[in-house]
């Protein structure tokens, strides 16, 4: 994900700040060994 808005917006600072603030909202969980985030909010389709 944080690579998808790297891309879209062209600033690595402003695709991680995204992430933590993500992260401290409960989106998204920390990142792991890998870089990884769990993903923690279900899809709210309707």
């Amino acid at each position: 994900m944080k690579r998808r808005y790297y891309n879209r917006y062209n600033s690595a600072n402003r695709a991680a700040s995204l992430m933590e603030r993500m992260e401290v909202g409960g989106i998204v969980g920390p990142g792991n060994h890998a870089g990884k985030r769990e993903i923690l909010v279900e899809d709210a389709v309707g």
